[in-house]
């Protein structure tokens, strides 16, 4: 039993350690197959007691790319912040003249609902006035018929007068 357990956990070991060394080769840049091959190469150096070790983390003997890359990191970085800025700009900016035309909106909606009250105001003096102008005409068209009315008794009366200018007019010559 004991030597079971034991070679349970060399196996589980050495999963673990296989999938350790797998994750770390998937997170280097590069492609999978070349970064495979420099690892087991590297492997094989330090098994055999080739190859150097790699430099401390004090910063003695830096690699001149990684110091590129930091610096390019840098600045694109600064870039970045620039843009930003540019961007927090341009946003007052046009937050501004969003203030504006929504004040300037405000405006027009007052200045539209003033003169929509006025227009109202002159529909209903429009409304009251073309019923006096109907009223109007009404009394026109009552008095036209009055008058042509009168028209026609003065006519008769005309012709009545002239009858009787004619009649007395004859009653003198004959006497």
């Amino acid at each position: 039993m004991l030597f079971a357990m034991l070679m349970l956990g060399l196996l589980l070991g050495a999963a673990a350690t296989a999938t350790v060394a797998l994750f770390a080769i998937l997170s280097m840049e590069g492609r999978f197959s070349d970064n495979l091959r420099d690892v087991a190469t590297t492997t094989l150096r330090r098994m055999a007691g080739r190859a150097p070790r790699t430099p401390s983390a004090s910063g003695v003997g830096r690699n001149i790319e990684s110091d590129n890359r930091i610096r390019a990191l840098q600045e694109e970085a600064r870039v970045m912040q620039k843009l930003i800025d540019q961007t927090r700009v341009e946003r007052d900016a046009a937050r501004g003249q969003i203030d504006r035309a929504s004040q300037e909106q405000e405006a027009l909606k007052a200045t539209v609902s003033s003169r929509d009250e006025r227009i109202a105001a002159l529909d209903a003096t429009i409304k009251t006035e073309a019923g006096k102008l109907l009223e109007v005409r009404e009394q026109g068209g009552a008095m036209q018929a009055e008058i042509t009315r009168l028209r026609g008794e003065i006519r008769d009366l005309e012709t009545e007068l002239s009858v009787a200018q004619s009649n007395v007019g004859l009653a003198t010559v004959g006497k």
